[in-house]
């Protein structure tokens, strides 16, 4: 499994029009509540080593050499408190309910739960190169 950017990018190896991206591993943190892609780049297809032995991985800014993917999801959720809005004549606080929608974060591992954990990691990575060199430059391999 890998994916191909079809679009001409620099990296340090040289300019390449035919860039072979694939995962090399993982790291989960349940700590984090996130999952850390290691990301290995090459000039071509046979340079990745798949054919041959073992090719010389390249580099390239925009793509990075990771891919961090958080567990957390904002969920909107309504919550009631009591809130102290002024004091009366004698003194005594005046107290007023409130209702409000506030955003947290939740876990949410239904995107790894539902397949493996590298078809997670590539979908991720997909959707990162194709915003970079968009969807028509981003092949699945």
């Amino acid at each position: 499994m890998a994916l191909k950017i079809t679009a001409q990018i620099g990296t340090d190896l040289g300019i390449t029009s035919n860039a072979y991206i694939r995962i090399s591993d993982y790291q989960i943190s349940k700590q984090a509540a996130s999952a850390t892609f290691r990301i290995e780049i090459y000039q071509s297809q046979p340079e990745s080593g798949q054919t041959y032995g073992f090719g010389t991985s390249a580099k390239n800014q925009q793509i990075g050499d990771a891919l961090y993917v958080s567990f957390m999801k904002p969920v909107e959720k309504t919550v009631t408190s009591t809130r102290i809005t002024g004091y009366s004549e004698t003194q005594e606080p005046i107290e007023e309910t409130f209702t409000e929608t506030v955003t947290v974060p939740e876990l949410d591992l239904s995107g790894i739960e539902a397949t493996n954990i590298f078809a997670f990691g590539y979908a991720k990575l997909k959707t990162k190169l194709q915003d970079l060199f968009g969807a028509g430059n981003v092949v699945d391999c």
